[in-house]
């Protein structure tokens, strides 16, 4: 009896599992539509794509475009012993004259004095003038002593009006923040950006034979720079003016005088010394891009500033158009 019992369990439970399968089969399937919506692929979002997907390019992958060579290059008209020209959102370098020859830079230097002073220094914080700080050597601001001046503001006097006695001031504030002397410093930074043939000894540009660098170097140095905000708002100023704690007023002009020739033009910093002659470094748009322009040893830095930008609008374009063979 047990035994017939066993079977008719069996058959009934096969039976039951049958009838679920023909059911399953049979019987049409309708979705809910939050499940379709789930099971539906993501839209592509046009540079989202992830390094396995190469149906389209990443922003990422898209290059600048680059400047096409339209007509030959002639510089022979421009006088300066060594220049640098290059565009400053790609690297591209349009023109260049021994640009790897050291030889002093003059008041380029401030341009590393003010670069230091931005990442070391908090430029809304007010320093009081010490005798250390004196330097009457024109150009000056002629900083009074006890008084408490704004670091920012002391740092656009240098860079506007190449003011000596602020590289001085700056020099010597870093150098006390950080417990190393300004010139060390100075080429610490010089050798972690690259600039591999250049060397500090004073934090103004005053000549020395253990102070020189190169427009390929001074070119690394503006590129890092010009990454600044406060340094990019600074260009097209034709004087700076600032009040200390004790109510003096210091003001500076623009030692660019280019600057109110050319509208096109905006200046990064210019220097002088007998041993450096004419020192220069500018920039201009070029089709949407900025090129920057290094001069140095030059007696005419203003005018070979000049035919170094018409060259470059002369002989280079972005048009998509076969270059110049």
């Amino acid at each position: 009896m047990d035994e017939i019992k066993t079977k008719i369990s069996v058959f009934s439970m096969l039976t039951g599992i049958l009838a679920l399968f023909l059911f399953a089969v049979f019987t049409p399937t309708v979705s809910a539509p939050t499940e379709l919506a789930k099971s539906s692929p993501e839209p592509k979002v046009l540079g989202a794509e992830t390094a396995t997907d190469s149906a389209l390019p990443s922003f990422t992958e898209l290059k600048p475009q680059q400047f096409v060579l339209k007509k030959i290059v002639d510089t022979t008209s421009v006088s300066a012993r060594s220049f640098f020209v290059f565009d400053i959102e790609t690297g591209q370098i349009l023109t260049e004259k021994e640009s790897d020859t050291k030889t002093s830079i003059a008041s380029l230097t401030k341009l590393m004095t003010a670069l230091l002073a931005y990442e070391y220094l908090a430029l809304d914080e007010q320093i009081v003038v010490t005798p250390k700080d004196s330097l009457t050597i024109t150009p000056s601001l002629r900083l009074r002593i006890g008084e408490s001046v704004k670091v920012n503001d002391v740092i656009n006097a240098m860079l506007v009006g190449s003011a000596n006695d602020a590289a001085v001031f700056l020099g010597r504030v870093v150098a006390d923040k950080t417990g190393i002397q300004i010139a060390d410093l100075m080429n610490q930074k010089a050798g972690a950006l690259g600039m591999q043939n250049t060397r500090f000894e004073n934090p103004i540009g005053f000549d020395s034979s253990k102070q020189f660098s190169t427009a390929y170097d001074v070119h690394i140095l503006v590129k890092a720079i010009l990454r600044h905000q406060n340094f990019s708002e600074l260009g097209r100023l034709s004087q700076y003016s600032f009040s200390g704690s004790f109510g003096n007023t210091y003001r500076v002009r623009a030692t660019n005088k280019l600057i109110q020739k050319d509208s096109a033009i905006t200046g990064i910093k210019t220097g002088y010394t007998e041993g450096a002659q004419g020192a220069m470094v500018t920039k201009f748009d070029h089709q949407g891009h900025e090129i920057a322009v290094i001069v140095l040893g030059s007696d005419y830095r203003d005018s070979d500033t000049t035919r170094l930008k018409t060259i470059v609008q002369e002989s280079y374009s972005l048009e998509t158009t076969e270059p110049l063979k």
